[in-house]
């Protein structure tokens, strides 16, 4: 895989994003990223605070999940113990782990009470920190 080029001040994606991803990917991306005119002060404004409650919410969703026991803790335990580049941290916890990992564990504790602003109805299948 070849490095992607340095990044403007249009920066769309960031480069380590950009670098992560498959040659066909991003060669598939590339022109779309080096025409996009869209700004942040283009957005809508209701848009815009929309999005922030529900990174609001999902922040307080997994925030409570660290305290509901069986399934998400443990779920939390194993990502720490995958091992890996400590470069991002679990949600509720001082824990570094690799990207991935807390990737998984943070949308495992997003999901875990099915209450998110992402879950319809407030059922969701995807309550992967629940023990039953």
């Amino acid at each position: 895989m070849e490095p992607t080029p340095r990044a403007s001040k249009r920066e769309i994606i960031p480069n380590s994003v950009l670098a992560a991803l498959p040659r066909r990917v991003y060669e598939s991306l590339k022109p779309g990223l080096e025409s996009a005119t869209l700004k942040f002060g283009d957005l809508p404004a209701e848009a815009v605070a929309n999005v922030k409650l529900m990174v609001l919410d999902a922040l307080g969703c997994a925030i409570a999940a660290t305290t509901l026991g069986d399934g998400c803790r443990e779920s939390m335990a194993v990502m720490c113990r995958l091992g890996g580049a400590p470069e991002s941290t679990i949600i509720g916890t001082a824990d570094k782990v690799s990207a991935p990992n807390a990737a998984f564990a943070n949308g495992a504790l997003v999901h875990a009470s099915g209450s998110d602003a992402t879950t319809a109805n407030g059922a969701d299948a995807n309550r992967a920190c629940w023990s039953r």
